[in-house]
């Protein structure tokens, strides 16, 4: 993961990784390498369907300057906030 791709969210906390393309970020947000923007914007289109027919999924976080994804030198990053297990 590139170094300090968390701070495009204005988070300083030093994500953890739980598989080789997701981090969790302060017990409340995960971190996920999609690959490409076309991948990211599959997730989020998925994601912004199954939340209005009220699935409970993650809501995708924007960056500080307004976008739902991230793209960088290598491959495209969406922050979620992390489900409870109260949200199922």
């Amino acid at each position: 993961m590139t170094a300090g791709i968390i701070e495009f969210w204005g988070l300083n906390e030093e994500p953890v990784a739980t598989t080789p393309t997701t981090w969790e970020v302060a017990g409340k947000y995960i971190l996920k390498s999609v690959g490409t923007e076309n991948a990211a914007l599959n997730n989020i289109r998925l994601t912004t369907a199954l939340r209005s027919h009220g699935v409970p999924v993650p809501q995708i976080m924007k960056t500080t300057d307004y976008r739902d994804y991230l793209l960088a030198d290598d491959g495209c990053y969406l922050l979620m906030e992390k489900l409870a297990i109260t949200d199922f």
